[in-house]
């Protein structure tokens, strides 16, 4: 037990760190090259308001209609 945690535990961080340098950081930094901005943070000065309009949901008895 004294030997395998450290291992395991320093093993377990090499993994995570590969997947983030790996895979993650470079995908997120293709995405904001080409532009995509999945949140709309950008301010606008010329905007009232940053509000979306959003469409009415269903009532709560049709979730109980199940087809």
């Amino acid at each position: 037990m004294l030997l395998t945690f450290p291992i395991g535990w320093i093993v377990s961080h090499v993994i995570l760190a590969a997947i983030y340098f790996g895979l993650i950081m470079p995908l997120g930094l293709l995405l904001r090259l080409f532009g995509h901005k999945p949140l709309e943070m950008k301010p606008d000065p010329g905007r009232e308001t940053y509000w979306q309009p959003r469409e009415t949901p269903p009532e709560p008895k049709s979730h109980l209609r199940q087809y």
